[in-house]
C-alpha cells in the first residue's frame, strides 16, 4: 500500500468495535483511537512518528514484529507495545 492509497483506506469499509493494534493481521487496516502508555517519553516518541488519534494505518506484516505503515512513516513494533494502542479496525462489507 503506498502513501496515496492510505488516504483512501476504508471508503468502502465500515468500522467495527475498538481493538488493540496487536489483534490486527497482515493486510488489515484501521484508524487509531488512542494510545495507553504510562511512559510519557515513549508516548511523545510515538506521536512524533505519526501514531496519533485519527491516523490511518495498514499492517504490512504481523510476525515476528508488527510492520505498520502510516501516511508518512513506517514503524516496526513488538506485540507488547501494540497491545497499548487501540484502533477502530476496518472490515470488509
Amino acid at each position: 500500500m503506498n502513501h496515496s492509497s492510505l488516504s483512501k483506506v476504508g471508503y468502502r469499509k465500515t468500522f467495527s468495535g475498538v481493538v488493540s493494534l496487536s489483534s490486527l493481521k497482515a493486510g488489515e487496516s484501521g484508524v487509531i483511537k488512542s494510545l495507553s502508555l504510562e511512559d510519557s517519553l515513549q508516548l511523545e516518541r510515538l506521536k512524533s512518528l505519526g501514531l496519533v488519534s485519527g491516523a490511518r494505518l495498514f499492517i504490512e506484516r504481523d510476525f515476528p514484529v508488527l510492520s505498520v505503515r502510516l501516511e508518512f512513516s513506517h514503524i516496526f513494533m513488538d506485540k507488547e507495545l501494540a497491545e497499548k494502542i487501540f484502533v477502530f479496525p476496518f472490515r470488509q462489507h
